[in-house]
C-alpha cells in the first residue's frame, strides 16, 4: 500500500472543488460545537421524560402531557413579543405554559446519565413571555431550571440552578403586548462534569402569578457540549481565533498575566508569535462564583488527512473511515484528537463523495489495485485549509478447496480438509476446525468463509465407509464361580485375534476381566468387540458376634453380604424372609441362611438380656444438728458414684443440710437418684415466769420449739421443785401444760420455781436441761 501527502490553503474566497462539503457535527453561530441530539427534548412520551402540572403552591400534582400547557412548536411568532418560537439554527422548541391565568404550574424533567467522555456541559436555550403585575418576587409568574438526583433534590441550588423571575432585573428583556415582560433566545449552560457516570434530572418550571390573574410560559430547546477551547483559524497564520463553550460570562488572560483581562467575549483572537498560555475563564450566567477555567497552547492549526479501511464483501466493496484530525505542524496529531470538518473521496473506482466518513460499502469491480485519494479540511476565518493523502489498496482472490478420502474401511475414519478461507462450519457435528474426521459414509458440506471480508462458498465431499459391521459379544456377563463361558465372535469370511492370543472365532473363559477381539473381514477392514466377564465369589454371611442387650434395647441383625450379585434370598431361624431382623424383647439363638444362584451360606449369634439398676436412698428427711445418717444405695454388681463429695462407696454419711445425689452404674447404664436432707437446731424454747390468774394470756407453763418444730420424740420427762426442793409436779408428755398447781390439784404459792427436763427423739438425738420459773398471780 503506497500512502502519499499534500498540503494546501484555499481562501474562502477561492473555489477548488464543486462539492458541497459535509461536516461532522453542528456548529453554534458562535464557531463551539453543539450537539441537539444528547437529549430528546420534543419527545414528550419519550421514556425519560417526565411531564407534570399543578398549581403556583403545588406545581408537582399531577403526572401528563397536557396539550397547550406541555407543547412542541414549530418556526413562527410569539404573538407578545414578536420574537421567533424557535432559536436560530433549530426546526422545533418545547412551549412550557400557556397565555391562561389562574395559577397554573407546568413542569417537565428529563432523566439523563452524565457520560463527560461525551458531553460535560448541558445548554438551555430559552426565550420567556412573563407577565408583570409587580407582586413580591415570591408571587411574581417565574421560569425556572433546576438540576436534581435520583430523589428529586437539587444537587447544586447555587450552580445547578436558575429562576427567571418577571421584573426581576431588566438586562435582556423587552416589554411585549398585554403587561409582559420578555426575553429573546437566549443561552446559558450547565457544568455536570463533577457528576460523571450519574443519573441526573433536568427539570423546568413555569409558573404564573400566585395570586392566579396573570400567567407565564417559556420557549426552550437542550443541548450539550464539551468543555473545551474551540479553535476558529487554520494553516500557517499569525493570529488565531478561539471561542469559550457557550451560555457563560467570560474572562481571557495569559498565563503569565492572570490579573489582566483580553477580552470578556465568548472569542478572542490573538497572536501566535509567542509561547505563553491562553486561558478562559468561564462563569455561570446567574451566579459567578460558579466556574471553570480552560486553557489551550497557542498555535498555527492544520488539518492531517488519514484514514483506514476493510475489506468486506468477499473483496468486492471496502468500507472507509475517514481518522483526519488537527495538527499543529501539518505532521504529527496534536493530541486533542479533533476531527477535521470538511471531506472529499475519489475512490479510485469512478466515483466521489464528500461524507466526512462514509457508513456504506464502497463497491469495486473485482481484484486488482486502486488509488484511493482523501482531501480533508478545516475552516478558517480567512479561509479553509486542507490535506491530501494518496493511498493504494489491493483487492485480492477468495479459492476455496476441499479434499479428503472418498472410500475407507471404518476403522481407518475419512479425513476432511478444507482450505482457502478463515472460518470454516461443516454439517458434521457444526465442527468449526479446517479439517475433521467423520466416522460414517454419507455426503458431507463444509462452509468456506472469511468473515472479515465476507466471502463465503459451500463444498461437499461424498465417502463411503465399506462393509460396515459389530462384533457381538453380548453384554457384559457374570457367572458362578464353578462354571465357564464361551464366547462367540463368528462373522462370515473374517479373521479373528483374542487378547489372550487365540485365533479362534469361539473362545472359553474362566477368570475374570476384558476380552476383547478384533475381526477383520475379506476386504481388510476391521472391528473390535469386546465383554467384560465377572465370577460370582463364594461369600460368608455375618450378622454379628455373640452380644449382651441391655432391657428394652433391640438389636437390628442384617444379613447384607457383600460380593453377592444376582438375586438373593433370607431364611431366619423362625422362618421369616427380610434382609434384616429385630431381636426383642428376649434373648436366645438367632441364624439365617443367606443364598444365591450359585451358593447357600449361614450365620449364628446368641444374645443375652441384662437390665437397668434401680436404687432407692430414702425419702426427704429432717434431723436433728447431730443426728446421724446412712444413706444406702447397696445394688450387687455394680459401681456408686457420690457427686457431693466423688466418693465411690455404697453408702455415705451426711453432716450437713443439702441434696445427696448417687449414681449407680452398670452394663446397661447409669441410675441416680437424690434424696433432700435437712438439719436444723434441736433446741426447745422454756419461759422464766408464768401468770395463772385465769385472763387467757400466759395461764400455763410449757414448752415450745424453734419455728414451731415437732421432733419426732421418743421419750419425754420434767420435774417441778419449790424452793425446798419438794417435788411439786412432774409430766412424761412432751405437750404438758402446768397450771400452777401440784399433781394432786393443790395451788402452789407464787415464787421461784426449780425444773429439770431430759429428752430423746427415735433418730438418736439426746438432750438434758435445768433451770428456774417463776409463778406470779394477779393481784384480784
Amino acid at each position: 500500500m503506497q500512502i502519499i501527502k499534500q498540503k494546501f490553503l484555499i481562501p474562502f474566497f477561492m473555489i477548488i472543488f464543486t462539492f458541497v462539503f459535509s461536516v461532522g457535527e453542528n456548529f453554534a453561530q458562535s464557531g463551539t460545537r453543539v450537539a441537539d441530539d444528547c437529549l430528546d427534548f420534543a419527545n414528550l412520551y419519550g421514556p425519560n421524560i417526565l411531564c407534570q402540572y399543578g398549581v403556583f403552591s403545588d406545581p408537582y400534582r399531577s403526572t401528563g402531557v397536557i396539550d397547550g400547557r406541555h407543547t412542541v412548536v414549530g418556526p413562527g411568532t410569539d404573538q407578545y413579543s414578536g420574537f421567533s418560537t424557535v432559536p436560530p439554527g433549530h426546526n422545533q422548541a418545547v412551549r412550557l405554559g400557556n397565555n391562561i391565568n389562574g395559577a397554573e404550574a407546568e413542569a417537565i424533567t428529563y432523566t439523563y446519565t452524565v457520560d463527560t467522555n461525551q458531553y460535560d456541559i448541558i445548554l438551555l436555550t430559552w426565550s420567556a413571555v412573563l407577565q408583570n403585575p409587580n407582586h413580591p418576587l415570591a408571587q411574581q409568574p417565574r421560569f425556572t431550571f433546576q438540576l436534581l438526583n435520583s430523589y428529586n433534590m437539587e444537587i447544586d441550588p447555587a450552580c445547578g440552578s436558575a429562576d427567571f423571575i418577571a421584573g426581576n432585573t431588566t438586562q435582556g428583556w423587552v416589554n411585549g403586548g398585554s403587561a409582559t415582560v420578555c426575553k429573546n433566545w437566549t443561552t446559558v449552560g450547565f457544568d455536570v462534569s463533577a457528576y460523571h457516570g450519574q443519573v441526573v434530572k433536568i427539570r423546568l418550571t413555569t409558573y404564573d402569578c400566585s395570586p392566579t390573574a396573570h400567567f407565564a410560559y417559556a420557549y426552550f430547546v437542550l443541548g450539550c457540549a464539551k468543555k473545551r477551547i474551540e479553535v476558529r483559524t487554520c494553516g500557517n497564520v499569525e493570529q488565531v481565533s478561539y471561542s469559550a463553550p457557550e451560555g457563560f460570562n467570560y474572562r481571557w488572560y495569559w498565563g503569565s498575566t492572570p490579573n489582566q483581562t483580553i477580552s470578556t467575549n465568548q472569542t478572542v483572537t490573538v497572536s501566535t508569535s509567542g509561547s505563553d498560555i491562553l486561558y478562559c475563564e468561564a462563569s455561570f450566567t446567574e451566579n459567578p462564583n460558579c466556574k471553570f477555567t480552560l486553557s489551550t497552547n497557542v498555535t498555527t492549526r492544520f488539518p492531517l488527512a488519514q484514514f483506514n479501511y476493510s475489506l468486506e464483501d468477499c473483496f468486492s466493496t471496502i468500507r472507509f473511515n475517514n481518522s483526519s484530525t488537527i495538527s499543529a505542524d501539518g505532521i504529527t496529531p496534536d493530541g486533542t484528537d479533533d476531527p477535521c470538518t470538511i471531506a472529499y473521496w475519489d475512490f479510485g473506482n469512478g466515483t466521489t463523495s464528500t461524507t466526512y466518513s462514509p457508513n456504506t460499502n464502497i463497491p469495486y469491480p473485482g481484484p486488482g489495485t486502486y488509488n484511493v485519494t482523501l482531501v480533508s479540511g478545516i475552516e478558517g476565518l480567512d479561509g479553509n485549509c486542507y490535506d491530501t493523502i494518496f493511498q493504494s489498496i489491493t483487492l485480492p482472490q477468495f479459492i476455496p478447496t476441499l479434499v479428503g478420502d472418498t472410500i475407507v474401511c471404518k476403522e481407518d475414519n475419512a479425513t476432511f480438509i478444507a482450505g482457502g478461507g478463515v472460518e470454516y462450519l461443516w454439517s458434521y457435528q457444526n465442527d468449526t476446525a479446517s479439517s475433521i474426521v467423520v466416522p460414517d459414509s454419507g455426503t458431507y458440506y463444509v462452509r468456506i468463509s472469511d468473515t472479515a471480508n465476507a466471502c463465503v462458498d459451500t463444498l461437499s465431499i461424498h465417502v463411503r465407509y465399506y462393509d460396515d459391521f459389530t462384533v457381538e459379544l453380548g453384554n457384559d456377563t457374570t457367572v458362578c464361580n464353578n462354571e465357564g463361558f464361551v464366547l462367540d465372535a463368528t462373522h462370515p469370511n473374517s479373521t479373528y485375534l483374542w487378547n489372550n492370543e487365540s485365533t479362534d472365532p469361539t473362545v472359553e473363559v474362566w477368570s475374570e476381566g476384558d476380552y476383547t477381539v478384533i475381526v477383520t473381514n475379506e476386504h481388510g477392514c476391521s472391528n473390535t468387540g469386546t465383554i467384560n466377564m465377572t465370577f460370582y465369589p463364594e461369600f460368608n454371611p455375618y450378622i454379628g458376634e455373640d452380644t449382651t442387650l441391655c432391657d428394652l434395647a433391640t438389636l437390628v441383625l442384617d444379613a447384607t453380604t457383600s460380593g453377592i450379585t444376582g438375586d438373593t434370598t433370607y431364611l431366619w431361624q423362625d422362618n421369616s424372609t427380610n434382609r434384616t431382623y429385630t431381636v426383642y424383647p428376649q434373648g436366645g439363638t438367632y441364624w439365617v441362611i443367606v443364598s444365591d444362584i450359585c451358593y447357600s451360606k449361614s450365620d449364628t449369634i446368641n444374645v443375652d438380656y441384662l437390665q437397668l439398676p434401680t436404687v432407692n436412698i430414702g425419702n426427704d428427711t429432717v434431723l436433728c444438728d447431730g443426728e446421724p445418717l446412712i444413706l444406702d444405695a447397696t445394688t450387687p454388681g455394680y459401681t456408686y458414684y457420690w457427686e457431693n463429695d466423688g466418693s465411690t462407696k455404697h453408702y455415705f454419711l451426711p453432716k450437713e443440710s443439702g441434696t445427696y445425689t448417687v449414681s449407680v452404674s452398670g452394663y446397661c447404664g447409669t441410675t441416680s437418684t437424690s434424696i433432700e436432707v435437712t438439719f436444723r437446731d434441736c433446741d426447745i424454747i422454756i419461759p422464766n415466769v408464768f401468770t395463772p390468774n385465769g385472763d387467757g394470756v400466759n395461764d400455763e407453763f410449757q414448752i415450745g420449739f424453734e419455728d414451731d418444730f415437732e421432733f419426732d420424740v421418743f421419750s419425754f420427762s420434767i420435774y417441778i421443785y419449790d424452793r425446798w426442793g419438794r417435788l411439786v409436779y412432774h409430766s412424761f408428755d412432751a405437750n404438758f401444760k402446768w397450771n400452777g398447781k401440784t399433781n394432786a390439784g393443790v395451788e402452789c404459792t407464787d415464787g421461784v420455781y426449780y425444773w429439770k427436763l431430759a429428752f430423746s427423739t427415735y433418730g438418736g438425738f439426746h438432750r438434758d436441761l435445768n433451770g428456774t420459773v417463776t409463778k406470779i398471780s394477779s393481784t384480784k
